[in-house]
Order: C-alpha cells, then structure tokens, then sequence
C-alpha cells in the first residue's frame, strides 16, 4: 500500500530536475550513480541499483538519498534488516526527513513489528501533518493491531488530505482479514 506511489514519485521528481536543470548529472559522480540506481529501480533491477546506489555513497557516505534509496532496493528484494540499516542512516543523516520514516515504518510492518512501524509513521506525521499516505500506512498498521478506532481515524484523516478512498477502504478491509 504505497510503496510503489513512493517509487513512482521519487523517480518522476528525479526525472523533472534532470529535464528543468537541462542535463543530468556528471558522469561518474554520487548523483550521477543515484540516477543510474533510480532508472535501475524503475527497471526492476534491484540488484544493479543497489549496486549504483553503493557506489554513490563510496563517493559520498553522507548522501543521505542514496542510502534511502538502497533501503528501498533492499526492502523490494525482501533483504528487510538491510532496508533497516539503510533507512537508519538515511534518517541519522537527515532526520527531518519524512519520507524515510514512512519507509522504515513500512519495512517494519512487513516484519510483523507493527509498534515500531506505528512510531515511525507517527513521526513521519509529525514531520508532515499532511502527509497523507502515512495516515493511510499507519492505519493499516493499527488495523493488523485490531485498533479499529484508531486506523478509522488515521483513515479518515488520509482520505481528506487527498488518499483514494476506495483503495484504501479495500486495503484495509484486506488487512482485517489478514489479523
């Protein structure tokens, strides 16, 4: 629920500053690797990303997007502990950073740690109160807890802020079944 809206919006901003800069970045560079990652993501060649987004961050171990990124890989190949570790250092390195709260919170979930997952989306909310698809994330985790109150709340506030009513309605009727 979600994941694939990030991946789909992360590469359509990484592609808009490519085309409004003119060009893309210098051969051979982080960002220039971070691009090679992200068209390899796109492709669903997660090992060749993974491998360009490890080379970004040689270049430079503070890219902080590049780290994001690998967790991304990492987590679509369902390497979950080493989404964790990439998403830890994304968020250490930028920790007003929502977005990577969302995805950690979300490799949580797939890991059955649906109270850290809960923390996460919570703080990515609190980064972002408009940050419409970790209200839909959280109350999909609050519905695996048989919190049903608390996942109509964060429902019903993902669904005002823009979330599409009937997907989300169908997931989370999906996740009740699930529990």
């Amino acid at each position: 629920m979600g994941r694939l809206s990030i991946a789909i919006l992360l590469i359509v901003v990484l592609l808009t500053c490519s085309i409004v800069a003119g060009c893309g970045p210098t051969k051979g560079t982080a960002e220039w690797h971070l691009e090679q990652g992200n068209n390899f993501l796109q492709q669903g060649r997660y090992d060749e990303a993974i491998e360009e987004y490890t080379e970004a961050i040689r270049l430079d171990p503070q890219y902080a997007l590049a780290y994001h990124n690998r967790g991304f890989a990492y987590d679509d190949l369902g390497q979950l502990e080493r989404a964790i570790q990439d998403y830890d250092e994304a968020i250490r390195l930028n920790p007003q950073w929502a977005e990577a709260y969302n995805n950690r919170g979300w490799t949580y979930e797939e890991m059955g740690q649906y109270e850290l997952a809960i923390e996460d989306y919570t703080e990515a909310i609190r980064l972002n109160p408009q940050y419409a698809l970790a209200y839909a994330n959280r109350a999909g985790a609050y519905t695996l807890l048989d919190m049903d109150s608390m996942a109509e709340q964060d429902f019903n506030r993902a669904v005002e802020l823009g979330f599409n009513h009937d997907r989300l309605k169908e997931e989370i009727e999906r996740l009740k079944r699930q529990r």
